[in-house]
């Protein structure tokens, strides 16, 4: 499943999505915030560790 790397939403056959190329990689968000806030701390979610990008959700709360 195509999903966005910052919250998760299903990004797969989904209208209005952006794609986004990082490092070769081509990424699709579910929208422009999400867009924006992974322009700000791409190394937290190429991280694969699954516990700093809690904490980085968490502090928006």
């Amino acid at each position: 499943m195509e999903s966005c790397p910052v919250c998760g939403e299903n990004t797969k056959d989904k209208a209005g999505t952006i794609e986004y190329t990082f490092e070769e990689k081509k990424l699709k968000f579910c929208s422009l915030t999400c867009l924006r806030i992974f322009q700000q701390f791409p190394e937290i979610y190429m991280n694969e560790k699954e516990d700093d990008i809690n904490i980085l959700e968490d502090s928006r709360a």
